[in-house]
């Protein structure tokens, strides 16, 4: 949609004029066609670098619900087209949403850990 155009392109240029970051490894990405981006979570900013950095325009992530409690997360997750997943239940309409991403040939993203990492690492 033109809102997740919007988003992705505004969070491109706060990161830009805010930070240096690099990206490796994005030829491993399929251009077309559905796929996962996992990620290992680190930090806050991680989904933001991901959706704006992703090397396909494409990226729809999975965003734990409690995210959403604070607004300005809200609001970007919403212009993003986020799915929101409840943490530590089966949230069959969040993984049935994330396989219709995918059965429309569009990438997922996800951090398979379900938070950001407490030692700095895999956990």
């Amino acid at each position: 949609t033109w809102l997740a155009w919007l988003a992705r392109h505004v969070t491109r240029v706060l990161l830009r004029l805010l930070s240096r970051t690099t990206v490796s490894g994005a030829e491993h990405v399929p251009v077309h066609g559905p796929c996962i981006l996992a990620f290992n979570h680190l930090g806050y900013l991680d989904g933001a670098l991901l959706y704006a950095l992703a090397p396909r325009p494409d990226v729809t992530a999975v965003v734990a619900s409690m995210v959403g409690d604070k607004p300005l997360e809200r609001i970007g997750v919403t212009m993003a087209g986020g799915i929101w997943i409840a943490r530590g239940a089966s949230d069959r309409a969040a993984l049935e949403t994330a396989l219709a991403v995918l059965a429309a040939g569009r990438a997922v993203a996800i951090a398979p850990e379900g938070r950001i990492s407490t030692t700095g690492g895999l956990q």
